[in-house]
């Protein structure tokens, strides 16, 4: 069926594509061009900083990168933190979710006005620094997944999933003999996966970029988070300059000719690009859960 248009609605068309156009380039142009300049020659994007695409293709910035003190369990630890984190955190999550939508919990507006307390009033980074400190989980990877397991956020969201449910199905679960648990696990868990695999994607994505748990928390070289080493080499960067033309390269071996071909900015490209592709990789098989598990969540219960 043709669809006939006036002439304003034909130009506010038009702008609305050419608007779309350019903001999506304006998104994907900053990409491109770190990738292009990881793996571009160092010297050659000081005179072509704009480019796309590789001018003097090298692999130079990523070998230069790996050899970067800590770089290898900065990556192990990232990873380790992320699926660690994302798995307990979610474990508590649909735990805590599931509870709050049964009706015969007594304790259940109690519980919600102490969870809502605490994100309006915040006790400060002191007392909650003393507290991880009191603990023992300072420079304890521990760290990185206990302080943050809980999301009240992410636990409302997916309690409104779970109350949209039908809710036939787990009463004939419960006349069927299954308790609390199973009835959880087998019942409620695989109808809300949409709304989990959205809420642990989110989870992971935070886990993964957190840097600012290390900056407290961690002074073992051997804990810190590949987060935490770029934004480390973000802050430092004519420190990084002088410790790749002396230190870096003298300890490493590196022959003359990575002096000529990586710099500073290079190399944190590479980094970048290190610590970026692994959500760009997971994110395209859980986009399709997002709709239904985001949209569904907020607006039921």
């Amino acid at each position: 069926m043709k669809v006939y248009r006036s002439t304003a609605e034909k130009i506010v068309y038009i702008l609305i594509i050419v608007f779309m156009i350019l903001f999506s380039i304006s998104m994907i142009y900053p990409m491109l061009n770190a990738f292009a300049i990881s793996f571009n020659e160092g010297t050659n994007t000081i005179a072509n900083p704009g480019i796309i695409w590789p001018r003097v293709f090298t692999l130079d910035n990523y070998k230069t990168a790996f050899n970067y003190p800590a770089i290898g369990y900065s990556f192990f630890i990232s990873i380790a933190r992320t699926i660690a984190g994302t798995a307990y955190s979610m474990a508590i999550i649909i735990m805590a979710a599931y509870t709050m939508t049964k009706r015969d919990f007594i304790f259940k507006n109690f519980v919600l006005v102490l969870f809502i307390v605490p994100m309006f009033i915040s006790p400060g980074i002191v007392p909650i620094y003393l507290n991880i400190k009191n603990l023992g989980l300072r420079n304890n990877f521990l760290v990185y997944i206990l302080p943050g397991g809980f999301s009240f956020y992410n636990m409302l969201i997916l309690r409104s999933y779970m109350l949209g449910l039908p809710l036939e199905i787990e009463e004939s679960a419960l006349l069927d003999g299954a308790g609390f648990w199973r009835t959880m696990v087998y019942i409620i868990v695989p109808m809300s996966v949409p709304s989990i695999a959205a809420l642990s994607l989110f989870a992971a994505v935070g886990a993964w970029n957190d840097w600012f748990t290390t900056m407290l928390y961690v002074t073992n070289e051997k804990l810190y988070t590949l987060q935490y080493l770029l934004q480390k080499i973000l802050r430092e960067v004519n420190q990084i300059k002088e410790i790749m033309n002396s230190q870096l390269y003298n300890n490493l071996g590196l022959s003359q000719e990575y002096k000529i071909v990586t710099t500073p900015t290079s190399i944190r490209m590479a980094i970048l690009m290190i610590s970026t592709i692994p959500i760009i990789v997971v994110y395209p098989f859980i986009q399709k859960y997002f709709t239904t598990g985001i949209t569904l969540g907020s607006v039921k219960g």
